[in-house]
């Protein structure tokens, strides 16, 4: 009965992220408890792969690091459980998505602007600031006066 509530809260749609993972993550601690490997490599495996959903964009640097921070031995757990199972190959990339979490986020941030600078220095110029200001902590860079009004059209897009 805990095993069906537990995944029916890991994979609810309505469930916030937190919710979820929290529910995947006592579901492995559950079953490792009574060596039902299986079921906690579910539960491990499920909350693993939820936990990009904490480093959304929306929210600041250490927003997103206190999040991730609070499972960090969650990627180890659900290794050992495919280690415990067998599954090697599971193990391996279950670690290295547990690394890479908040890499991947910081990774989709950087990009070459190489050509873009040939093309249009000035573009690429605001688009490092920009980027600039999403790398910030978000709760600084928003009361910033030059990341306000995002929903107004910088100057030189309404001339005509």
């Amino acid at each position: 009965m805990k095993r069906s509530r537990g995944r029916a809260a890991a994979e609810s749609s309505s469930a916030t992220p937190l919710t979820r993972i929290q529910a995947a993550d006592h579901l492995g601690d559950f079953a490792s408890a009574h060596d039902r490997w299986d079921d906690a490599l579910w539960g491990f495996d499920a909350a693993v792969r939820l936990l990009p959903l904490l480093t959304w964009r929306g929210t600041s640097r250490s927003t997103q690091e206190n999040s991730v921070a609070q499972y960090l031995g969650l990627a180890t757990k659900a290794a050992s459980c495919a280690m415990t199972t067998g599954r090697v190959d599971r193990a391996v990339e279950l670690l290295e998505h547990g690394r890479g979490v908040m890499w991947s986020q910081y990774l989709k941030t950087q990009t070459d602007l190489d050509e873009l600078s040939r093309v249009s220095p000035t573009l690429a110029a605001e688009l490092n600031r920009v980027r600039a200001g999403l790398a910030a902590t978000g709760e600084s860079a928003a009361s910033r006066s030059e990341f306000r009004d995002t929903n107004r059209p910088p100057q030189e897009w309404t001339q005509t």
